[in-house]
């Protein structure tokens, strides 16, 4: 499944990042604010799932239409966060002691700061500060937890359209048809041995080559994980109609 993707290359503003100071970097990349992080959010969740459609996840788009929808409806909210995730560590994963999350604007939150996401915002009925603590929990975790993951694993573009497509093709879902769940588990075994090409050919030995694959399919639930704390945090706001909820949440 991934092959065929296996010795493209592909423009990584990571590279240009990690070679600057944080001063010089925080110049490149503005603050994020709620409602164009959750523009954002519905623009990647309508793009990835045209692009699986399209084959690039094959073969997602034959399966039966109430299949394709409960397997995208529970992946949305874990691309969106895994996205977030992904270019926090592109952007800050250099970044000792980082307290930054990049968002889908293209934008920064910092941690002691995260009231300032939620100020002057068309889509906010609550006070930024009491939003600031509902989800504070879920930025700190993307900052502290699943980014210095990365960093150990050393995850680029490839490893993370493996993490997307084991995220994706959920033959644990109980709410798939059976035919849907076995093409799901081959289509799993199939990035798995995708990887295992993928690192042999950057020699590693065999110990190696199990550590970092075992390393990298932890970052599946550690993501999920992350996913789960923004979906309650998000119904709890919905709850008391404190903000305008992102479509993949609702």
């Amino acid at each position: 499944m991934l092959a065929a993707d296996s010795n493209s290359q592909s423009w990584d503003p990571g590279v240009i990042f990690r070679s600057l100071d944080l001063e010089t970097l925080l110049k490149f990349i503005p603050r994020s604010t709620y409602t164009s992080a959750k523009k954002g959010c519905h623009m990647e969740t309508s793009l990835v799932y045209d692009m699986i459609m399209e084959d690039h996840f094959s073969p997602f788009s034959s399966l039966h239409p109430s299949d394709r929808k409960e397997l995208f409806n529970q992946f949305s909210v874990f691309f969106c966060n895994a996205e977030k995730s992904y270019n926090t560590y592109k952007a800050f994963g250099h970044i000792e002691n980082n307290d930054k999350v990049m968002l889908a604007d293209g934008g920064y939150v910092k941690l002691d700061e995260v009231y300032k996401y939620y100020v002057d915002s068309i889509d906010i009925n609550a006070d930024p500060q009491h939003l600031a603590r509902i989800f504070v929990k879920c930025f700190t975790y993307i900052a502290k937890v699943v980014v210095p993951a990365m960093v150990k694993v050393g995850v680029d573009d490839y490893s993370m359209a493996a993490i997307y497509g084991l995220a994706l093709f959920q033959d644990y879902n109980p709410d798939i048809s059976s035919e849907a769940r076995e093409i799901a588990c081959e289509i799993k075994e199939d990035i798995l041995r995708d990887l295992h090409v993928y690192y042999r050919n950057q020699g590693l030995n065999d110990v190696e080559l199990t550590t970092k694959v075992s390393k990298l399919m932890l970052l599946v639930p550690t993501m999920e994980h992350l996913g789960r704390l923004f979906r309650e945090n998000f119904h709890l706001a919905d709850l008391f109609c404190m903000l305008d909820v992102p479509r993949a949440y609702k």
